[in-house]
């Protein structure tokens, strides 16, 4: 059995197998954890330079456990500031494994890489032709 597919149908299919993937692997994530409340207790800044200069900022967030205070560091350049309330998710057994529980914390940097992988499959699917 032979199943022929146009360039569109390729690009949706492959679309679709990449957010399915993200969304059971995050999904997992969220199965196993559990949400509270934590605080920005600090704003990491550094730059960089060389071939890629620019300057960047993540936060510090503070969160307690039922058994130990747990601090980690969030995204970079998020729009939060020093004393705001995020809402962290974590993992029960891994408190250390943590996020921001927001697009930009939780989802966005995964799509971004899950997204340079599509665009490396669809150059590849159409430089190959």
């Amino acid at each position: 059995m032979i199943i022929k597919l146009t360039r569109i149908q390729v690009f949706y299919t492959s679309l679709g197998i990449m957010l399915l993937g993200l969304l059971i692997y995050k999904l997992s994530f969220i199965i196993g954890s559990e949400t509270t409340t934590g605080e920005v207790v600090g704003i990491k800044s550094w730059s960089t330079r060389g071939r890629y200069p620019g300057s960047y900022s993540a936060p510090v967030v503070k969160f307690n456990t039922e058994t130990n205070e747990v601090t980690f560091q969030g995204e970079t350049n998020m729009d939060i500031k020093y004393g705001d309330k995020v809402t962290v998710i974590y993992k029960t057994d891994e408190p250390t494994d943590a996020f921001i529980f927001s697009f930009v914390g939780f989802w966005l940097i995964s799509l971004m890489y899950c997204s340079i992988f599509y665009l490396l499959l669809i150059g590849s699917a159409i430089f190959s032709y």
